[in-house]
Order: structure tokens, then sequence, then C-alpha cells
């Protein structure tokens, strides 16, 4: 990397904080617009050069906004499923892929299963989790991904 990339990525820097501390003085005044109509709109209002997300990070500093908690429509679904269970095996009961379960198991830091499924799969605590997991598959009848 040369010096003069990295004067450049400086300069950005700088002037992405400047917008933020500009942002923030025009959100001081323009406090009402934002809570009525809703962030989007107001910076439709906003003159100046800055992101939606990091108008949204300076809203949340300023506490016109709560903290985002990536929530989905499937947040119930996630909140059923036996973290315990093998991904594979998860899968198998809930039809969602393995790697899509994987993905969840690691954004919720869920840590590791508890069982492993080639070596679990004779033990009777193993086989009534899998047991129960099936019955609140069978039950629940919310959105489920894919």
């Amino acid at each position: 990397m040369s010096v003069r990339n990295v004067v450049d990525e400086l300069n950005a820097a700088a002037r992405a904080a400047r917008n933020r501390h500009r942002f923030r003085n025009w959100l001081s005044e323009h406090q009402k617009i934002v809570q009525e109509l809703g962030l989007p709109t107001a910076l439709s209002r906003y003159r100046g050069p800055i992101t939606l997300s990091a108008a949204y990070r300076v809203a949340v500093a300023y506490g016109l906004r709560g903290a985002r908690r990536n929530r989905s429509r499937y947040d119930a679904f996630w909140n059923v499923v036996n973290w315990e269970l093998p991904d594979s095996v998860l899968s198998r009961i809930w039809g969602v892929t393995r790697g899509n379960i994987r993905q969840r198991r690691v954004r919720l830091c869920v840590g590791a299963p508890s069982y492993k499924a080639r070596y679990s799969q004779n033990a009777p605590r193993y086989i009534r989790a899998i047991a129960h997991e099936e019955r609140i598959a069978a039950r629940f009848s919310g959105p489920r991904p894919h």
C-alpha cells in the first residue's frame, strides 16, 4: 500500500467523521422530524452527505432510535429450536437446510451442540431429546426458514 493510498484513506475517514458530526448538529435542531416522520424521511430533508447506516448510528447515539436487534420474521422459530442437538439432526427434524442452521447457531452464539450425532445415537437422553424436538416441530405453526 502506497503512502498516497494511506493518506486518501485517512482523508476519507476524516470526511466521514465530519459528516456524522454535521448530521448530529442538524439532528439536534430537527429532532421532531425524526421522531414523527422517521429517519429515511428526515434524511431526505438533510442536505449533507451521509449514508443511512451512519445516520442511524448517530440517531441511536443521540437517543432518537433504539439499537438494532436484527430481528427477523423467524425469531419465534429460532427461539424454539433445541440447540443442544447437532445441526444435521435439526435439519432433518425441522426441514431447514443444515447451512442455515449452522449460520444461525454462530450468529446467536449458542455454542456447539451437546450431543454428537455419531457417538450419542444410542444414548437414551439423546433419543428422548430427538423425540421431544420432533413433537415440538410437529406442533409449531409459525413461519420457518428454508
